[in-house]
């Protein structure tokens, strides 16, 4: 652990990247020698009921069947930055919505997407997208997501209401600038007479100036959002962006215990854009517990009762089970990640679909070894270990194929040695989140034997794309 090296980080934005998928291997971790004959077993089961499709423009109907009738659809990457995974989840979203209203939650920050939203429901100008993609998470700055939203803002101009789609950002990470919720809650808060100008100062100084803050700071920073929480979710519904206001007020609350419980370090790196430490095991729990209670939000106020919600990020956050089967660096392995607490809440309601990816390219932030952070680049996917399962699929398949887990028997064992994210298993030889019990943890598998790395959208050249 005491080694210096280059890491190669694709999961969630900067903000969260090095924090949270660039962790070293945990102390004292081993792998344990996968079974041939239970490897074998695996790829028969996936021979036997995994159903091939022709690249990611075409959605398998398989898949469309597996997703039916749920109340909410988890689309995960094992790559962020894979051009296939993110343009068939486009696709398998635009499907979707030909049945009926779709609310996209996407791992970003609300004030980033909320441009992006108003986008897509078709006001402003088709010019308008590039401007309105630069405060987005450098993973989500690629071609590939200005197409989709190109395409849903089509979408949205020929369909009925009750059909259209919502995009929003639900991730539990405040960056200064445009996506700080504190200037927006100030706004609803004065239109609709809310006193609450001191706590929203306290709060908006202390993300100003975080390393400055003292620990009767902090307390009353958390205090002041938990009392902006409590009365703004009290406004009647009636009352335009109420929903908005609650996501952005929750956000800001949970904020404020990550950083109390990391004594001040949390928003100190988020405000310096620092790019690695150990706050994976202080800023995850609060942050997908977060994410799920803001997703359970847009839910309950945008589609109470009818209409369907998807859940795009990682699969490390769509999972219905804790992606910690371990104890890295101390911390208790019990904390839920985001996917198996809406699991908890929704049950069969919930499906989550994981996509994998195996050979050829990806997009990533490269994080140096004095942690600098690189702007979004392509990067190669190094060999895969056989005990994943994009590598037994690929084995078995040379198109991409889709597998629904309950079909594949052998998955339903309680050991925990098939990896789901390969690329990121083989980066980071032993860490424990990636090792987990698919048939448990997802409703289905998307396989892709080779991976092309995600593009730069229009008009962005070579200048960073992280935040």
């Amino acid at each position: 652990m005491g080694r210096v090296r280059t890491r190669i980080c694709y999961g969630a934005a900067v903000a969260a990247v090095a924090l949270h998928l660039c962790s070293p291997a945990v102390a004292g971790g081993k792998e344990e020698a996968v079974n041939p004959r239970m490897r074998a077993q695996i790829r028969a089961d996936i021979k036997a009921h995994g159903q091939t499709f022709n690249g990611p423009q075409v959605v398998p109907p398989v898949l469309l069947k597996a997703i039916e009738g749920r109340r909410l659809v988890g689309l995960g990457e094992g790559t962020h930055g894979t051009s296939e995974v993110q343009t068939l989840l486009g696709n398998v979203i635009l499907a979707m919505a030909k049945k009926g209203r779709v609310v996209v939650f996407l791992e970003d920050q609300f004030g980033s997407v909320a441009p992006i939203n108003q986008f897509v429901q078709g006001i402003g100008d088709d010019t308008d997208l590039l401007k309105a993609m630069s405060g987005l998470y450098g993973v989500h700055k690629t071609l590939e997501f200005e197409t989709f939203f190109r395409a849903v803002r089509t979408f949205n101009k020929s369909s009925s209401v009750g059909a259209k789609i919502e995009i929003y950002g639900v991730d539990n990470v405040i960056w200064p600038g445009p996506a700080d919720p504190t200037p927006l809650l100030k706004l609803f808060c004065t239109a609709n007479d809310l006193k609450l100008d001191a706590e929203l100062a306290i709060c908006a100084a202390y993300f100003q100036d975080p390393e400055s803050q003292t620990p009767a700071t902090r307390a009353a920073s958390v205090g002041a959002a938990a009392k902006i929480r409590m009365v703004v979710d009290g406004v009647a519904p009636v009352v335009s962006g109420q929903i908005e206001a609650t996501v952005m007020a929750n956000v800001l609350v949970r904020n404020l215990q990550q950083d109390e419980a990391a004594n001040g370090r949390f928003a100190a790196t988020l405000v310096n854009k620092l790019g690695d430490g150990p706050f994976n095991t202080i800023i995850n729990g609060p942050r997908d517990s977060g994410m799920a209670e803001n997703i359970k939000i847009l839910m309950d106020g945008k589609i109470p009762t009818t209409g369907v919600g998807v859940f795009w990020a990682h699969n490390a956050h769509i999972g219905r089970i804790s992606y910690l089967d371990g104890d890295p660096i101390g911390f208790p392995s019990t904390w839920g990640n985001t996917g198996s607490i809406l699991n908890t809440w929704l049950g069969e309601g919930y499906a989550p679909i994981a996509t994998m990816t195996g050979k050829g390219t990806f997009r990533a932030h490269v994080v140096d070894k004095d942690g600098t952070v690189s702007p979004f680049q392509p990067a190669t996917a190094p060999a895969i270990r056989p005990d994943c399962l994009n590598a037994i699929a690929s084995s078995v398949f040379s198109k991409p194929v889709f597998f629904a887990t309950k079909a594949v028997s052998h998955l339903n064992s309680t050991r925990s040695e098939f990896v789901i994210s390969a690329i990121y298993e083989t980066l980071n030889p032993g860490h424990c989140f990636t090792t987990t019990v698919p048939a448990m943890a997802y409703a289905g598998i998307i396989s892709f034997p080779v991976s092309t790395a995600a593009h730069e959208m229009s008009g962005l050249g070579s200048k960073p794309t992280h935040p």
